[in-house]
């Protein structure tokens, strides 16, 4: 799933829903106030795709109550979405539907989801369009230190035998988090054929990935689990850019004295 959190308020409800749709490159604004035949309608979300050159417009009403949505509120809002033309409805709501709900929306352009099931229908467009994006952002440089052959080889000559003991003790052990890592960037997105996604919690897959912290294992979410990847990686980095600093400082200084 997209996150293992749910939604407190009915503005978290409005703003998740908009931030995901932003992040599957869908232009997505809450609370938009639109001109339809009837007059002005406010819209919770108002997210437009471009689908090859033409707009693909969605409206979302987003209803964070305790009672299961009836059927008179499809019916309303089937209405608004004729009547402003677009595409498509969605309605999300934290408690489900009623039975008429359902049969309201039947053979309409309105789509019934709960909180889950919209994460569910967008996870494979989100997971591909932004997460690979920012892990390349955030991790990608501790990539060049875990390749087959990393960058710090060529930095033997400048560095402590001790040093250079750790920088390979560090490689030894953190091969797999680079595997990982090299599994969730951009380019992984543009291979032909039918693409894998990194199934969660890693935990289902015991050793595939070395011995990453319990934090890591333990996420269900693609968000959470990010967060926790680069509250993880970032220490690595920083430790290996202190010896990478230190045998550029030494070659310069080397340099110098030629």
């Amino acid at each position: 799933m997209i996150t293992q959190n749910e939604p407190a308020t009915w503005q978290d409800l409005q703003t998740w829903t908009a931030q995901i749709l932003n992040e599957c490159g869908i232009q997505a604004q809450t609370e938009i106030t639109l001109k339809s035949v009837r007059g002005e309608v406010e819209i919770d979300v108002l997210a437009i795709e471009n689908v090859q050159g033409r707009e693909h417009k969605v409206l979302v009403e987003c209803k964070n109550w305790k009672a299961k949505v009836p059927k008179n509120v499809v019916h309303g809002f089937r209405t608004v979405v004729n009547d402003i033309g677009a595409n498509v409805g969605y309605i999300i709501s934290k408690a489900g539907f009623q039975s008429g709900a359902y049969e309201a929306a039947e053979n309409t352009n309105i789509k019934l989801m709960t909180w889950w099931e919209f994460m569910e229908a967008f996870e494979d467009q989100w997971y591909w369009n932004h997460l690979p994006n920012q892990v390349y952002e955030q991790l990608d440089g501790l990539c060049s230190y875990l390749e087959p052959i990393p960058a710090m080889t060529a930095w033997d000559e400048y560095l402590d035998e001790s040093d250079v003991e750790r920088l390979r003790e560090m490689y030894q052990q953190h091969c797999p988090l680079g595997m990982l890592i090299f599994a969730l960037l951009p380019f992984n997105a543009m291979l032909p054929g039918k693409k894998e996604r990194i199934r969660l919690p890693l935990g289902d897959c015991p050793g595939e990935y070395g011995n990453p912290p319990d934090s890591l294992i333990a996420q269900a979410g693609y968000r959470e689990f990010f967060d926790e990847l680069v509250k993880y990686s970032n220490p690595i980095l920083t430790e290996f850019r202190s010896y990478r600093d230190k045998a550029l400082a030494r070659k310069v200084e080397a340099e110098q004295q030629d």
